[in-house]
Order: structure tokens, then sequence, then C-alpha cells
């Protein structure tokens, strides 16, 4: 399906996963064999575009065209993802990849007075310091195999997120063990609307730590707001809770007014398509009650 077309229906989830590369021969009057295997690998396994260009004499062109790709695969989310100058006459090759999701909350919020009904449950579950909220996302039309979430992970202190993301990257099945399984009765529920943007240099973190890398050049920017989430991540490589008999409790607050992680995952295989950190919630909640 097309991207554009896609997101037409604003009531489904879309995700669109894309990967381009774009290779110079050594000689271009020639197709080497090892070439040929390079690009049937691509396109037949890892569902690739693949495409010959000069970088000798059209570096820049280059430069553009990949950006303008990443631009359209992540419905102008990502743009400029190579910066001037990262793509050169001495370039052998880049790779790049998109990836863009929309979601639609399984029940959205009011865009008016940003307020839920007060009798309706929700997925939080309370732990050792911090609480998580789930909330999902609508379905795809026709794809009942794949159930997508957003997470929020909210430190019970203000200075706490520090410690709960250490508590997340270093225990095994840390996500799986704390993922409210049952819906609750709320009390005060509020998280705010955001938008965020980053862009960093992947390379220079390999370097930092020790590893040998190629320019590795990475961007991310995720839009959360009453009726769902869109998200989008590019990155491009240039070489030179609940169970029976469990009272759950009567009720509980979420209220997002203090840094806090959040994720989302594919709750079936446990995969997380973005995650990151909010320092300082902005006072646009889109959930009070």
């Amino acid at each position: 399906m097309d991207l554009r077309e896609s997101m037409k229906k604003q009531n489904e989830l879309a995700m669109f996963l894309a990967r381009h590369w774009l290779l110079l021969p050594a000689n271009p009057r020639s197709f080497p064999s090892s070439t040929l295997a390079f690009k049937y690998l691509l396109e037949n396994f890892f569902k690739a575009a693949f495409k010959l260009v000069d970088f000798i004499s059209n570096a820049e062109e280059v430069r553009m065209e990949v950006n303008s790709w990443v631009q359209e695969s992540t419905n102008d989310l990502i743009k400029d993802l190579l910066p001037p100058g990262s793509v050169t006459n001495e370039t052998e090759r880049v790779y790049a990849n998109a990836l863009y999701f929309k979601g639609t909350w399984q029940t959205p919020f009011d865009d008016y007075d940003t307020r839920k009904r007060n009798d309706e449950d929700q997925y939080i579950a309370a732990y050792d310091g911090f609480k998580v909220a789930r909330l999902p996302f609508q379905g795809g039309r026709g794809d009942s195999s794949r159930t997508f979430a957003m997470y929020f992970y909210l430190p019970r202190k203000k200075d706490g997120l520090v410690n709960l993301v250490e508590r997340i990257a270093t225990t095994p099945g840390f996500l799986d063990a704390h993922s409210p399984s049952c819906e609750v009765k709320v009390g005060t529920f509020r998280i705010p609307k955001f938008e965020i943007s980053f862009g960093f240099l992947v390379s220079e973190v390999f370097s930092q730590l020790g590893l040998d890398s190629n320019n590795l050049y990475h961007k991310a920017c995720i839009r959360i707001d009453e009726s769902g989430v869109e998200a989008a991540a590019a990155t491009a490589d240039e070489a030179c809770g609940c169970y029976l008999g469990m009272e759950p409790p009567k009720r509980i607050d979420f209220v997002a007014n203090k840094p806090f992680l959040f994720l989302i995952r594919e709750d079936a295989t446990g995969t997380v398509l973005f995650v990151g950190q909010i320092f300082d919630p902005s006072q646009s909640f889109i959930g009070s009650h």
C-alpha cells in the first residue's frame, strides 16, 4: 500500500518500513558478479530498493535524493537526514532506512475539553517506585496478529528517571514484567501533548566507545496529541500485571507532570519501535479528570 494512501485511513494503524540501498560499482562500465549477488540479497531477502549511482560526479545529487526519499517515506516528519558534505566523491555506498508509525488511540481523547469519561478504566499499574500506563492503539483493518501500544513509565520521585532508565536497560525481561495487564479505575489521568525531534551522528558515539564505524546518521521524530501518535525514525550509513484471584486497586492516579520515559511497542513480539524521555512535561495535557 502506498504511504500517502495509507495516511488517508485516519482510524487505522499504519506502519511503514522502507529500506534503500545506493551503490557505486568499482568500475561503472562493469557489473561484477559480487554486485549481482548483493543486489539479489537486498531485493529478495531485505525487500530493499537497489540503485546504482555515480558518487564521483553527482555526490550532492545523491545526498538530496536520499533526503527526499526519507522525507517522503516518513510523511514529511524527517527532513535533511544527510547534512551537506556528508556524501562526497569518496563515498562508496549509502544505506538508508526509514520507519514510520501512525496510530489512533483505541479510545481517543476529546479534542475540545480534553477529558475522558469518569467511569472509563485504564491500563495502569503501580510498582516499586514508579507507575506504568499503557494506551493501546486501534488495530489495522484486516490485521489481528499485531497489537501496538504506547507505554508511559512515571517515577514516583521527580528525580527518579535516571535510576528507572538504568533499571530498564540492565534488567532482563523488565518490560514484560512491568506491563499493565488489566484495566483499573482511575482517579486523575493526565499526560502531556508533545512533539520532539532529535538527530545525531551515531558513529561519534561508537567512536567514544572505542568502536570503528562508518558515518552513521540518525534522526527521529514523534508527535502525540488527542487522537493518537505519529512517529518516524531514519538512519543513513555512509561508508567510506494482573492475574486471576488478584484484586486490582480500586482507583489509581496517573499524572505525568514530572520527567518520564515513553515507548511504542508491539505487544505480541515485544518489539520496541520508538523510545524516548520527556524531561520537562508541558502544561498542555491531553487527559484530565
